[in-house]
């Protein structure tokens, strides 16, 4: 993007958080080798304190921009820098194994890759006036359909959403509560499994996290089961893009993580109809990263079974 090099000039965190970008993305190059030998773990370490630095660098300045009254390229320079900080979280230093997720994490700051994510929506809210004139337009369009079927204004039905889901959010067809904390997490969950993945409907994909907010981090932290499944739901989903360097390994285990957790609580095994639904819901969830048959994909992957020990 030619247009990062020339707004960056006068905005140094712009800069900054690009480097520390380009240095994450050749350590994930390096470790995804597979021949890793005493002359790649030095480059892959110096890549990795080389990307951790550039990083710091930019939050400083970052900080200062965001006290400054916005402007067309200040408003698209910073809405550039949150994207790559969140790609900056999302991306994993290098384990994947589900054991050491967040989700079995009791650390303070555990959930502080979501935090950041929800940053993001404040900053669309806050510069809404320059989108349309906006260098990231193509991005904005790619976020809904021509239908405004993810976003938009207005009551969405939610039709397509199974009765069972709708069970765990306490729902069901004829709610009409736009603003109940499941309402639009749910109903785009639904949509999603039918949307082709590619390289066009990733930004639907990961518009999602722009349905959920303050309120749902914090069930979250409560451990609650319902926000538990959507979100483990939604990284299988996005286990269909195993293409995406700063994505799939994030997205495998975090949602390999949920599934051993749920599993854990033994919720299939609970009595009448509530262990029914949750019978139905583990196995969408271990689904979600297939799409149904007859469906235009470009890349499928489901990840490697796990173990699961009571």
């Amino acid at each position: 993007m030619p247009f990062i090099v020339s707004l960056s000039m006068s905005r140094p965190y712009l800069l900054d958080v690009t480097l520390s970008v380009a240095a994450c993305h050749l350590r994930h190059m390096y470790q995804a080798s597979g021949s890793l030998n005493e002359a790649t773990s030095d480059t892959i370490a110096a890549c990795r304190v080389a990307e951790h630095y550039q990083q710091s660098l930019a939050i400083r300045s970052f900080n200062r921009a965001l006290a400054e009254p916005f402007d067309q390229e200040g408003s698209d320079s910073v809405l550039m820098t949150s994207m790559m900080f969140n790609l900056l979280s999302f991306a994993l230093d290098e384990d994947d194994d589900p054991s050491l997720s967040w989700v079995f994490s009791k650390a303070p700051d555990r959930l502080a890759w979501i935090s950041l994510s929800m940053g993001l929506d404040t900053l669309l809210m806050n510069t809404k006036q320059f989108h349309d004139q906006s260098i990231l337009r193509p991005i904005f369009d790619a976020s809904d359909d021509e239908e405004k079927t993810y976003h938009g204004d207005g009551i969405k039905s939610l039709s397509k959403v199974p009765s069972h889901w709708l069970q765990l959010c306490g729902l069901d067809f004829a709610s009409d509560d736009a603003e109940h904390i499941f309402y639009e997490p749910v109903r785009v969950l639904a949509e999603l499994f039918s949307t082709p993945a590619n390289q066009q409907s990733l930004f639907l994909y990961v518009g999602w996290f722009g349905k959920v907010g303050v309120e749902f981090r914090s069930l979250l932290e409560q451990d609650s089961e319902p926000v538990m499944w959507l979100l483990g739901y939604w990284l299988g989903l996005l286990c269909r893009f195993d293409h995406q360097w700063w994505l799939s390994a994030r997205a495998k285990r975090d949602y390999r993580a949920i599934w051993i957790w749920l599993d854990k609580r033994k919720v299939r095994r609970r009595a009448g109809a509530e262990g029914m639904m949750w019978r139905q819901l583990m196995m969408d969830l271990e689904g979600a990263t297939q799409q149904p048959l007859g469906i235009e994909i470009w890349t499928l992957h489901r990840p490697e079974p796990v173990e699961i020990c009571d």
